[in-house]
């Protein structure tokens, strides 16, 4: 139980302004947002500190709580919620399209692109062996795209990051334009991809090589599992909305 109560507690302080009552009393006092919703009816105290419980803390977001992969999952409608707090909480949603520093959630796998940087020049920082890439030609520059990637599942993944099946995978400018990778940085850099406990999470880069007149607008990744075959999917990250 206090297991279940401590892995809210952030969570529940951070998504949203609440206002405990009388806190020095354990099981009696209600948690209310500063809007007077009540989230709680009766906060349990540990050690000075007020917590409630995970399916109070969905409440939060309009959602349901489950356990998978290691980890409680909070699921959201997507319909939006009566605290006034974004469906999936403060960064993340249900689905394959969203904005940088947003996590994209589809069940199997956690995912979201951290930052995009344009450069003349990239040594790889996650991969064993150390490469330096560089643009084809002089009127190109390079997009690095460096991304999260969790293993929601209850078993072991190995999502594919080689150039030779990219899939899909690619950045789009305001002309039109479609440019797929020149490579990926990924921790190891050896096989296909990383192998991926589940539960665990991978960080890594993907170069891209654009015209310097591109102005990139979309960063599209296709996740594929070499363990499972039916799981592949397009990810639409909105760079520059």
């Amino acid at each position: 139980m206090q297991n279940r109560l401590s892995t809210v507690a952030g969570f529940a302080t951070a998504a949203l302004a609440v206002s405990v009552i009388g806190i020095g009393a354990a099981n009696a006092d209600k948690v209310v947002t500063d809007k007077g919703q009540q989230i709680s009816s009766g906060a349990t105290i540990i050690n000075g500190q007020a917590y409630i419980t995970i399916s109070e803390a969905a409440k939060l977001v309009g959602g349901t709580v489950h356990h998978s992969g290691g980890e409680y999952i909070i699921a959201t409608s997507g319909s939006g919620s009566s605290s006034g707090v974004p469906p999936g909480g403060a960064n993340q949603i249900e689905g394959h399209k969203g904005s940088v520093g947003q996590w994209l959630f589809t069940g199997k796998w956690k995912f979201e692109v951290v930052s995009y940087t344009t450069t003349q020049s990239y040594q790889t920082v996650y991969s064993s062996d150390t490469s330096t890439y560089t643009p084809n030609g002089n009127n190109d520059k390079l997009v690095i795209v460096n991304c999260i990637l969790k293993n929601a599942k209850t078993k072991e993944a190995e999502p594919m990051l080689r150039t030779q099946n990219a899939y899909n995978t690619a950045v789009t400018d305001d002309q039109g334009g479609s440019y797929a990778p020149l490579g990926y940085d990924f921790p190891g850099g050896s096989g296909y991809g990383p192998n991926m406990l589940p539960g665990s999470t991978t960080h890594f880069a993907i170069v891209l090589d654009v015209p310097k007149s591109s102005n990139v607008q979309d960063f599209i990744f296709t996740l594929f599992d070499m363990d499972d075959p039916t799981d592949q999917s397009d990810y639409r990250i909105h760079l520059n909305p």
